[in-house]
């Protein structure tokens, strides 16, 4: 499956705006809908602590059929306040079939992935972030899945080195220190992990159980990452 920016590329070569000088009303029907979509997608890329609010985003756009005449499509693009990017990919894959493009498509490194630990200094998601439970047992797989996000970030940086948007710093100098206070020994970790290193043994060792499970969650990120690149070479 092609990746959505190239799904977005032939999308934008149909829609364009300069396409549709000769039609006023359609060009500025296309200019507002590829804005607001452009907009949207921008927001679910560079997260600042929390999902998108709930809401609902109306796209209308003007394409040439056969015989050059124009016709209209569309799609409601529908936010719930958390992470719906499987909702968002249905109205996007309606929107890519009624324009003869791909309606399969893969998200891009860096969507829907939570960079500023949302919001470190409020209780969410840190409020299950502590190694042990209060009952001095040791946390399970389910006990943090709040983390998910910082998780998935925290795995993500090879792939946002260079982007120029400021993730790296906010992950190495906010999302991993705030982890380590808490005593969750990942940087080491995570450093070798960005470097290559795959052996979990090796990674693991001597780290405490909250720890190795947070080891888990992040060669899962990156192996989906890995997963990813390699099908689209």
């Amino acid at each position: 499956a092609p990746r959505l920016r190239e799904v977005m590329r032939e999308l934008q070569k149909q829609v364009h705006p300069d396409k549709f000088t000769m039609h006023p009303e359609a060009q500025a029907v296309n200019q507002e809908s590829l804005s607001v979509l452009q907009g949207f997608l921008s927001s679910v890329k560079k997260l600042q602590g929390e999902y998108p609010p709930a809401g609902v985003h109306r796209l209308k756009f003007h394409i040439r059929g056969r015989n050059d005449e124009l016709r209209q499509v569309g799609t409601v693009l529908k936010t719930t306040g958390g992470d719906c990017r499987k909702l968002v990919e249905v109205s996007l894959s309606g929107l890519f079939t009624h324009c003869g493009l791909s309606p399969i498509f893969r998200w891009d490194p860096g969507y829907w992935v939570r960079t500023t630990a949302c919001r470190l200094s409020s209780a969410e998601p840190w409020a299950k972030a502590e190694p042990t439970k209060e009952s001095g047992e040791p946390l399970t797989a389910g006990d943090f899945d709040q983390l998910e996000g910082l998780f998935e970030a925290v795995a993500a940086v090879p792939w946002l080195i260079g982007q120029g948007d400021g993730q790296v710093e906010i992950i190495t100098n906010d999302v991993l220190p705030e982890f380590e206070g808490r005593g969750w020994e990942i940087s080491e970790a995570a450093t070798r992990i960005w470097q290559g290193e795959r052996d979990e043994a090796s990674l693991k060792k001597g780290l405490n159980n909250a720890s190795q499970l947070a080891i888990d969650r992040l060669l899962y990120h990156t192996r989906a990452f890995e997963e990813q690149e390699n099908e689209e070479q």
